[in-house]
């Protein structure tokens, strides 16, 4: 695995990465165990590629055409590229693919996030039901109106920034959060919400705290989940927990903290009072004893060391993915290193039963 590079409008971008994702699940470069790696994904994700209109995501859809236009562009430019890949798809299943929303795997994530003297570091380990190849991207958004530089890590032919991303501005990651109980509501109020994947997105945009607060504030979310944000000055802990009423004024679901300890550590459960959010919990009991269990281990890992730098988060990050119990769904650790002059991302890739330590990508300031 390596950095790849995109550029242009966001059809363009959109085009590139469906096109890179395609012609990586069809390379025959590739052999031995990483081709079957690859060749056990490619049936679910034709599967997926092919399932065409489904009405019960329609809702999610509509709010994406009419707010986020540019968006559909993009998706419109993935499923375009994959298409002429040789994975031929269509603009629904690709929106459809990208839905965390309608999605019954597990989705794990743990974060740390460590105060230096000239800015933070932020770690984070990519964790789901497997290990999934996952696209690293350097991406120059080019328009008459917008004119970005960013950083991307996301999943096979999704939306950019699915894992996490960095701006010239800062750096964020999510940890996705359960909602036993609350599946159905949320589902029959979709009408009234936009995907967690397209805000995720949005976010690779905007540049200060303030337009991240105004996007927030005005669009109900359908999925519950956490994010650390940090810029080189300060760093806050991002809580979204979707309003079940979503006719109450949306800036009511989020929840931004300052984060003003030398270090934070989230997985993925929300804390009310220093006890679990039991309002915000998994389904099945042993994902919550996961979440916690990974918690603490990374909590121990990270105290091992006296003093907490980018390369002792990295350390602790990597045991993490080490571990018997998390090592077969960990796909990556990437450490974000966000200081006052220079943005830079460092990446481990764990393809098949492969490690690749990624070379550094950095982002100046200016």
């Amino acid at each position: 695995m390596r950095w790849i590079h995109l550029e242009g409008g966001y059809f363009d971008i959109g085009y590139q990465l469906g096109w890179w994702w395609g012609k990586t699940f069809k390379r025959q470069q590739t052999t031995g165990s990483a081709q079957a790696f690859l060749n056990a994904l490619k049936k679910p994700y034709q599967d997926c590629l092919n399932r065409g209109w489904d009405d019960a995501i329609y809702p999610l859809l509509q709010n994406t055409i009419k707010y986020f236009p540019e968006v559909m562009e993009e998706i419109a430019g993935i499923a375009q590229g994959a298409t002429d890949a040789g994975f031929a798809t269509s603009i629904p299943s690709i929106f459809a693919l990208c839905l965390e929303e309608n999605d019954i795997q597990k989705h794990h994530c743990s974060a740390a996030l460590v105060k230096q003297d000239n800015g933070f570091v932020l770690g984070h380990n990519e964790e789901n039901d497997r290990r999934y190849p996952l696209c690293y991207a350097k991406v120059s958004l080019r328009t008459k109106s917008l004119q970005r530089s960013f950083v991307s890590i996301s999943y096979p032919f999704e939306l950019l920034a699915s894992s996490a991303g960095m701006t010239r501005y800062f750096a964020f990651q999510n940890n996705s959060i359960g909602h036993a109980g609350y599946e159905e509501l949320l589902e029959n109020t979709w009408q009234r919400r936009v995907p967690k994947a397209v805000i995720l997105r949005k976010l690779l945009d905007l540049t200060s705290l303030k337009e991240i607060k105004q996007l927030y504030s005005n669009y109900h979310l359908a999925l519950p989940y956490h994010q650390y944000l940090c810029f080189a000055d300060k760093a806050y802990s991002i809580e979204v927990r979707p309003l079940l009423n979503p006719y109450k004024l949306p800036k009511n679901q989020v929840k931004i903290n300052e984060m003003n300890k030398d270090s934070h550590i989230h997985t993925n459960h929300f804390i009310r009072n220093i006890q679990i959010d039991m309002n915000w919990i998994w389904s099945v009991e042993a994902d919550l004893l996961d979440t916690q269990a990974r918690k603490l281990q990374l909590r121990n890992l990270l105290q091992q060391n006296p003093s907490l730098n980018k390369k002792n988060v990295k350390t602790a990050l990597l045991k993490l993915a080490r571990n018997p119990i998390y090592r077969d769904y960990t796909s990556a650790t990437l450490i974000f290193n966000i200081q006052r002059n220079k943005r830079s991302c460092n990446a481990v890739s764990y393809f098949n039963d492969r490690i690749n330590h990624l070379d550094e990508i950095v982002i100046t300031k200016s």
